[in-house]
């Protein structure tokens, strides 16, 4: 699962992690992309998570309007 391996990852720096989105729920026709949520007690920490989310796949997009 994506999820253990995200928290071995990202560890004590997060507070939380959810699916979010579309394909959260079941039967709702979604696109072909996976959303997810991280929570963290400090914003600052967030643009060290890019590198070491992207050396295992996952694709960051800046949505400014979330912040």
């Amino acid at each position: 699962m994506r999820k253990k391996e995200l928290l071995m990852l990202l560890g004590d720096r997060i507070v939380g992690i959810d699916h979010i989105g579309s394909t959260s729920i079941k039967g709702l026709e979604a696109k072909p992309i996976i959303d997810i949520i991280v929570g963290v007690e400090d914003l600052d920490e967030v643009s060290s998570f890019i590198t070491p989310l992207s050396e295992i796949d996952f694709e960051y997009v800046h949505k400014p309007e979330f912040i």
